[in-house]
């Protein structure tokens, strides 16, 4: 019974990581091998390998602007927090502009890829065929 129960959590261990390592490096939720972004800003419409359309509807990435605002926050609280009796109020404001002027092209990149990611376990889709 006890070996039912570690092959469950390898399996979900194995899972999770297979996810993991599949936003990190921008991967497409289906198949884990095509890449989701084209160009820096610019995502794929569908896979290249597996041939999903990413954009299920229109205004589908509608929930990637919340799973931003989520990775900005939990960037930006812990540092405003480091710097409150630090710097002076001005120096706080104008580093935390600073880093998320920096970070803004970096959320919005994963903040679609982790969106693609949470959907495909809400709602999971098979590859479609070439068309």
């Amino acid at each position: 019974m006890s070996n039912k129960k570690g092959d469950r959590y390898n399996s979900i261990m194995q899972n999770l990581l297979t996810i993991f390592r599949s936003v990190i490096f921008g991967r497409c939720p289906v198949c884990q091998q095509g890449k989701v972004f084209r160009s820096f800003w610019h995502t794929h419409e569908h896979c290249p390998v597996c041939h999903i359309k990413y954009e299920r509807e229109m205004g589908y990435f509608l929930m990637a602007i919340f799973i931003a605002y989520l990775l900005d926050g939990l960037l930006l609280i812990p540092l405003a927090i480091f710097l409150f009796n630090r710097v002076s109020v001005t120096t706080n404001i104008a580093v935390l502009i600073g880093v998320l002027l920096i970070m803004t092209p970096i959320t919005y990149r994963y903040s679609r890829i982790i969106w693609l990611h949470i959907d495909q376990l809400l709602s999971p889709r098979q590859t479609e065929p070439k068309t």
